[in-house]
């Protein structure tokens, strides 16, 4: 899938970026206060890959100095559920990119830490035995 041309003719990310986002995201959605999980115990996926600047001209908070790849970058993206990924995209007003890049940030830095001690806690169970 990753750099595939969906039915849309748009441009997946790429494969690392998708594995980077979710593996950032807690499984939870990106808005602050939301509960929603982006993945249910069944597997199930309500998750969406949401831009921050709209992929195309004319959508919410479209940035016309990104390039292509930019826009489809990891920069670019935040995780958020399908409720929230409506509300933020009808409303880019209310929802500006300095907001959704915020919520990212905030998200992200929250489980990069969590990530970092899990890596640390392993590394003193790891022997030469």
């Amino acid at each position: 899938m990753a750099n595939s041309v969906k039915k849309t003719g748009r441009k997946a990310p790429s494969t690392e970026t998708l594995r980077r986002l979710f593996a950032l995201s807690g499984n939870q959605c990106a808005r602050p206060n939301c509960p929603t999980v982006l993945m249910a115990a069944d597997g199930t996926l309500v998750g969406e890959v949401a831009h921050i600047a709209a992929e195309s001209p004319g959508g919410p908070r479209f940035n016309p100095n990104l390039s292509e790849a930019d826009r489809r970058a990891f920069d670019n993206l935040l995780l958020l559920c399908a409720t929230c990924h409506t509300l933020v995209d009808k409303s880019p007003k209310q929802y500006t990119t300095a907001t959704l890049r915020k919520w990212k940030r905030d998200r992200e830095v929250r489980f990069e830490a969590v990530g970092d001690l899990l890596r640390k806690s392993y590394l003193n169970e790891i022997t030469d035995e």
